[in-house]
């Protein structure tokens, strides 16, 4: 399910980008989160495809930072959320 937020930005998109194929090969998909979106600002400013991996690894680390930063103040364990099928061995 797409977060609410990514909602406002998909219609910014639709109405700037209705020329972009690339845009549109993928619009009808709805569950797309916010990478999505960063990528096609990335294409419309024309940025070398050799440099989205580091870009997007860039933003993730500060995104990774941001996270681990709001964790230490909660002086908490972060226990990514995750379901178990195997079995359980001592």
């Amino acid at each position: 399910m797409a977060k609410p937020r990514i909602q406002s930005y998909r219609k910014l998109f639709i109405y700037d980008n209705w020329k972009n194929n690339f845009f549109y090969s993928f619009e009808s998909i709805r569950d797309l989160n916010v990478d999505f979106y960063a990528a096609v600002i990335v294409n419309t400013l024309n940025i070398n495809p050799v440099l989205f991996i580091p870009t997007f690894s860039v933003s993730k680390i500060v995104e990774w930072n941001a996270h681990i930063l709001e964790k230490s103040r909660d002086n908490t364990i972060f226990r990514p959320e995750s379901l178990h099928i195997g079995d359980i061995k001592n």
